[in-house]
């Protein structure tokens, strides 16, 4: 999942902001998430809070007004899709 976003494109603003969410999310990992599956972890980590970023560019939905968390970045497309009503911006 990971392998669609380009993070070079991301502004580095943007950048800054997951790279910070990140590190406090690393904090609070436990002993046991670490030495099981600290790769898998740190993924789900960069990969929830990249969306999460890329949501917060988009704003709320145009449309419907949805929130702006749930929007959902299409790389291919280079576009945000509310998932309520399908609008894309």
């Amino acid at each position: 999942m990971l392998n669609k976003i380009n993070f070079k494109s991301l502004d580095s603003g943007t950048q800054f902001k997951i790279f910070d969410r990140m590190t406090n999310h690393i904090k609070e990992l436990t002993a046991k998430q670490i030495e099981n599956n600290a790769m898998e972890c740190f993924a789900n980590i960069l990969l929830e809070e990249t969306n999460i970023a890329l949501a917060e560019n988009a704003g709320q939905c145009e449309e419907c007004g949805m929130d702006a968390e749930s929007m959902e970045w299409q790389e291919f497309d280079k576009v945000f899709i509310c998932p309520d009503c399908g609008h894309c911006q």
